[in-house]
């Protein structure tokens, strides 16, 4: 399963232009965030889509205590996250990066897996790597999660898209030995 809009997204309006949720902890866990956390936990989601939205003045597709500490580290998630669309190239427009390559930087480190639609991770990560700025761990740590999804899933076994498709890349051997 796919969880989305990860989290306080509790309106489209205007979602995409700075709106701020203002809550305390306490409702958040109990009331806000208590479905997610039951859909990591007895839901067994394999991807989560964060939020354009700001929980208080953070943005919560930049979030590290929410992707990484309650995400992966209290409730144990195990698959990927992907921004909304274009998001983490966006952190520059909300003034959380100051350009591309620092928003990059910003959007693995608070535990975006792959930013949707976008081409941020792929233009900057290999200077970013190359300059020390961002580890060559945490990229490989990002490309493990969503291969492993796709294995637990059995997309590589049994893929979806055209049949020519399926027998020239996705059935392969090689390519699946690759992957694991």
């Amino acid at each position: 399963s796919f969880m989305k809009h990860f989290a306080l997204n509790d309106q489209e309006t205007k979602r995409t232009e700075m709106l701020c949720t203002w809550t305390n902890e306490q409702a958040m866990r109990e009331i806000y965030l208590k479905p997610f956390e039951m859909s990591v936990k007895e839901g067994g989601a394999q991807a989560v889509m964060s939020a354009f939205n700001y929980i208080g003045n953070t943005y919560a597709g930049g979030n590290n205590v929410l992707l990484n500490t309650v995400l992966r580290d209290e409730w144990g998630f195990k698959g990927f996250v992907i921004s909304d669309a274009f998001a983490v190239q966006s952190l520059e427009n909300h003034g959380f990066a100051a350009d591309n390559a620092d928003a990059a930087q910003r959007g693995l480190q608070a535990g975006v897996t792959m930013d949707m639609a976008s081409n941020t991770y792929l233009r900057q990560l290999p200077a970013l790597v190359k300059a020390g700025k961002v580890a060559m761990r945490t990229v490989d740590d990002a490309v493990r999660e969503v291969l492993s999804v796709k294995l637990r899933m059995g997309l590589f076994e049994q893929p979806y898209g055209a049949p020519e498709r399926k027998a020239a890349v996705f059935n392969d051997p090689a390519h699946r030995a690759a992957t694991r």
